[in-house]
């Protein structure tokens, strides 16, 4: 078995949710290992999906025939936990006064 560590940094912000309970996400102190195999492109998803059902046996499938797996992540002490709130507004909707 071959192991190896990598070190990444971003240029640009990376948005994703540790957990997400409806309109909130929270950002913790690490990067699941699916999330991270997505973000690195080894696993490949349609960017909208008109249903909330996850594929991922066919969506990881390449991956593991390929005998990888990936350890979720660790975020550096700099960076903050964070806690957001979408702005769910639809694209219809007109503020006015």
């Amino acid at each position: 078995m071959e192991v190896y560590r990598y070190r990444l940094q971003f240029e640009d912000y990376l948005f994703y949710a540790t957990t997400e309970r409806g309109k909130v996400f929270e950002t913790g102190w690490f990067i699941h290992n699916y999330a991270l195999t997505y973000a690195l492109g080894l696993a490949v998803s349609e960017y909208r999906h008109s249903s909330q059902k996850p594929l991922y046996r066919e969506q990881l499938s390449p991956v593991n025939q390929a005998g990888l797996y990936f350890t979720p992540a660790t975020v550096l002490p700099v960076t903050r936990y964070r806690i957001t709130q979408f702005n769910t507004m639809g694209e219809t909707f007109c503020l006015g006064r």
